[in-house]
């Protein structure tokens, strides 16, 4: 290492044409734009901390080196094909320059994750990692069910008992009817891939007119101002218990 190095920077494949180029990234630990490292464009290769607009951080101090993304997803190997790895003075003097190493990964599941530079070897190495692909929508659907059979319960029981004052009978009507709706909601909640609320907003639709027409037709003798009051009241009691639950437990 040489004796005065204070700074760390990564070279890559950059032209003042790229979209990405910005001319000058200001306060990377005060090294003006007039510095070697700042006016750099050789043979294809440029500052990553100086000129290239979508990093967000990058600490330079040669001890703890970090670079930082505006986007998370955007690893060095989409930002540039290869690298370089320069040490600097505390001006921006370059004072080593690496060779250029690629920045490909060997497998489509990895992304370069940290580069090691050895001062005394010719050229930097890239560590990769696997992408994080989550867990298996199964296996998340079965850690998930015995909340989805609490809230099926809770629902259909409590609209099942909400018919009683409502003098709805017989009950078990009732029912039969919350849990067709009931199994049909959770279907769309869980299966459909819409956004939670506008499967929620969706499926609680249909759930109000479809459960309102099946009782016109189950309590004919009914009036339909206390269906559609009971329909009303017990489909909006569960919706809250469901928003509570989604709120606290998910």
């Amino acid at each position: 290492m040489p004796a005065n190095a204070v700074y760390f920077d990564i070279l890559i494949e950059f032209t003042p044409q790229d979209e990405a180029y910005s001319d000058f990234n200001a306060q990377r630990n005060a090294i003006p734009a007039d510095s070697q490292i700042a006016l750099y464009n050789e043979a294809g290769y440029m500052s990553l901390s100086f000129h290239y607009k979508n990093l967000d951080n990058a600490n330079m101090e040669i001890e703890s080196p970090g670079f930082h993304m505006r986007d998370a997803n955007q690893s060095i190997n989409r930002v540039s094909p290869a690298v370089k790895a320069v040490i600097l003075d505390r001006d921006g003097n370059i004072l080593q320059i690496s060779d250029a190493i690629r920045t490909a990964p060997e497998s489509v599941d990895e992304f370069a994750y940290r580069l090691i530079y050895d001062a005394a070897q010719a050229a930097p190495t890239l560590e990769f990692r696997q992408f994080y692909k989550g867990m298996p929508y199964f296996a998340y659907f079965l850690m998930l069910l015995p909340m989805i059979l609490l809230r099926f319960a809770l629902s259909v029981g409590a609209e099942t008992l909400m018919a009683i004052p409502f003098k709805l009978r017989p009950a078990w009507k009732v029912l039969v009817v919350n849990v067709v709706t009931q199994v049909l909601l959770i279907a769309l909640m869980q299966f459909s891939g819409l956004p939670y609320m506008t499967a929620l907003l969706i499926g609680e639709a249909f759930v109000y007119i479809a459960e309102f027409v099946a009782y016109l037709l189950l309590y004919k003798s009914t009036p339909r101002w206390k269906i559609a009051l009971y329909t009303l009241t017990a489909n909006t009691l569960t919706l809250v218990i469901g928003l509570v639950m989604n709120a606290y437990f998910y």
